[in-house]
């Protein structure tokens, strides 16, 4: 079984600074271990979930890796199904020569007699798996980018009920979102290899950054966190728990408490009251402004913290964070916080005067809490209906100056989840929105240099559904091919490319982008259009896009990458 020193890798966090030789490899050359993954993962289509704000996936698609590399270059979460989502390929096979070399430099001795696997994971910036236990010990090497692992030990976590775990992952995903500030502080090149114990009440957190060449062994039975600052490649391996020594006949006071959880140390049981799950209390003790956190997170929730979707039943923490967040004090903050301070003073002014006509009818109504549901409706409801009135009602409730096209872009991409997908491509191709169209093009590809036309395009699809007449789709895509080469300099054939950029200068000009974008569209509906017996083929593709680059033809190589692409994964609903 190991000696005593041995079996301690099975009862804590350990961190590992040692620099493995591949991982190492990717310190001195970022590419190098982007470009072995490539290789191996060359045609072959992986599982990627989309995975939400709490690290829950949402759905799953089939994307390349260099799609999925495409993505994760950009810190901008996707739209989908309403959601805001951050692509992440999770437990995919290890190359051989990676996984022969994990095996072989395995953080746990050999004296433990462990039974090691490895699988890879692959996460977008901001991606966060949910607050979880693993049957089995685990330990996360990273081969490419940082990582933020918390870490809560059975004795603290064991008793958490389901809604309790689920209100901490509300916590661990806010302060992940600022983890910086949160866990140990400094620049991302000093956080490397910190690790700390951060306190929230009477729960002590482990936390370690990791970087490249860096691991941490967790436990079995510890609950932990994962969160991916950067776009981060890792190497997970499991070990299976050596065969449990013969069983020692137990006391009576420890055959009524039951089986220790597992990789727990021996604790006497903590007493509960009538009725009170263990540990039901433990989250009461949060500092208030975790608290508010919660709250805050509630307000949003698809599933209520509290509600029967939450399973296992809430606990008394749970029910209080609830009954907090149905106060009319926190849909006030709420308020605030998702419409603006003017909106808020303006449905506060709208309030008193009703009050004074009709004392204790506002409060009757319910308060901030329905004058926060009123305005939601404006926001996804009317919309819907009718985009043009809505945003002029969204001015009359001063949640923003529909006169500025900056401000209503911003103000369109800060609430996109909430509105509906049709009305929104309706409303930005409508003639009087072209300058809120060219707004909000600029800062959707704000941060997605370096992606190729297909990627900014799936990403423009994913956050709005084209209109059905050709005139409109045409002023789109001018404003969106404008947007992509003043975000993407090298991307035309007379500028220089940078050495990390994915766009090869191949394009004459901006009207090849123009002509490209329309013709993918029209690619992806041929070949998803099922009334079509017989569909357009490479050839065909090919001669559709003869003499488009200034009369002459663009590489027969890219057209046909971009062909397999959309036979392979079509575009997002347009």
């Amino acid at each position: 079984m190991g000696s005593a020193s041995s079996r301690r890798f099975l009862e804590e966090p350990r961190l590992s600074s040692a620099r493995h030789d591949l991982a190492a490899a990717s310190l001195e050359d970022d590419r190098w271990i982007r470009t072995s993954l490539a290789q191996h993962f060359e045609g072959q289509l992986l599982d990627v979930d989309l995975v939400d704000e709490f690290g829950t996936p949402t759905s799953s698609v089939k994307w390349t890796f260099a799609r999925w590399f495409a993505a994760a270059s950009c810190r901008n979460a996707f739209a989908s199904h309403g959601r805001l989502v951050r692509p992440y390929i999770r437990n995919v096979p290890v190359p051989p020569a990676l996984r022969r070399q994990c095996l072989s430099d395995s953080p746990w001795p050999t004296s433990l007699g462990l039974d090691v696997s490895c699988t890879l994971f692959m996460g977008s910036p901001g991606s966060r798996t949910w607050l979880h236990t693993d049957g089995v010990h685990s330990a996360v090497l990273v081969l490419r980018g940082q990582k933020l692992v918390v870490a809560l030990a059975p004795d603290s976590g064991g008793g958490l009920s389901a809604s309790e775990a689920t209100a901490l992952n509300a916590v661990l995903c806010g302060l992940a979102d600022r983890a910086p500030e949160s866990f140990g502080g400094g620049g991302a090149g000093q956080r490397a290899g910190a690790h700390g114990v951060v306190d929230m009440g009477n729960l002590a957190l482990r936390y370690a950054w990791l970087g490249p060449g860096e691991a941490i062994t967790i436990p079995r039975g510890w609950h932990h966190f994962v969160y991916n600052e950067t776009s981060c490649i890792s190497v997970t391996l499991w070990a299976r728990p050596p065969r449990p020594a013969a069983p020692v006949e137990p006391s009576s006071a420890a055959a009524e408490a039951g089986p220790a959880a597992p990789g727990a140390a021996p604790q006497a049981a903590p007493a509960a009251g009538p009725g009170m799950m263990p540990g039901s209390g433990r989250l009461l003790k949060l500092p208030r402004r975790l608290l508010q956190h919660v709250v805050s997170w509630c307000l949003d929730a698809a599933e209520p913290l509290g509600s029967s979707a939450c399973g296992g039943g809430a606990g008394p923490a749970s029910r209080l964070l609830w009954s907090v967040a149905c106060s009319d004090a926190a849909w006030e903050a709420a308020f605030r916080h998702h419409w603006g301070t003017r909106a808020a003073a303006l449905a506060a002014a709208e309030a008193a005067e009703a009050a004074a006509e009709a004392p204790g009818a506002a409060s009757a109504e319910g308060g901030w809490r329905r004058r926060y549901a009123r305005i939601r409706r404006v926001v996804a409801g009317e919309f819907k209906e009718r985009p043009k009135a809505a945003a002029r009602r969204w001015g009359d409730l001063a949640l923003v100056d529909p006169g500025c096209a900056e401000a209503l872009a911003g103000f369109l991409h800060r609430h996109e989840r909430l509105l509906d997908k049709g009305s929104l491509g309706d409303y930005l191709s409508s003639p009087h929105a072209v300058s809120v169209l060219e707004a909000w093009t600029r800062e959707l590809l704000a941060p997605l240099s370096g992606i190729s036309v297909e990627a900014a395009l799936r990403i423009y699809l994913l956050s709005l559904r084209l209109p059905g007449e050709a005139p409109r789709i045409d002023r789109m895509f001018q404003i969106l091919a404008s947007a992509y080469c003043s975000q993407n300099p090298g991307i035309l054939a007379t500028a220089a490319v940078p050495d990390d950029s994915q766009n090869p200068g191949i394009f004459a000009s901006e009207d090849v982008i123009f002509v490209m974008l329309f013709n993918l569209v029209i690619l992806n509906a041929d070949l998803t259009t099922r009334t079509i017996k017989h569909h357009m083929t490479l050839d065909q593709f090919l001669r559709n896009n003869r003499g488009i680059n200034d009369g002459a033809d663009l590489p027969r190589e890219y057209l046909t990458e971009l062909f397999e692409s959309i036979r392979q994964t079509p575009l997002p609903t347009c």
